[in-house]
């Protein structure tokens, strides 16, 4: 009799335990604080630097697009359509959280992809 209780609290704290352990998504936030409407073509990277998924997105001065990234996604970067030019900054996520990305006068594009 012990030993089937015991049995059963080890179950019940394992499904407990797996139940509790979701993973969270990846996400990034993308804030345009420059002062033009830009479109952004964004790019999200696997860890062998390949294109996985390509986000379109039309940011309007001061707005910002939160995104669920690929869950192979590593890392992403921004080609801007206007300008027709990429950022020159390539922005790791981190897992299961938020990643905020920041475009603004100090942004440094150029016609290469980083």
């Amino acid at each position: 009799m012990k030993q089937r209780i015991f049995t059963w609290v080890v179950i019940l704290l394992a499904l407990v335990c797996t139940s509790c352990s979701k993973d969270e998504a990846t996400t990034y936030t993308v804030a345009n604080n420059s002062i033009a409407y830009f479109t952004a073509f964004i790019h999200e990277c696997n860890d062998a630097d390949e294109t996985i998924n390509i986000v379109n997105k039309g940011l309007s001065v001061g707005s910002m697009e939160l995104i669920t990234a690929n869950p192979n996604a590593v890392k992403v970067k921004i080609y801007f359509e206007e300008l027709d030019s990429w950022c020159q900054q390539v922005f790791y996520l981190k897992a299961g959280s938020n990643t905020d990305i920041n475009i603004n006068g100090k942004t440094i594009v150029g016609p290469y992809k980083p």
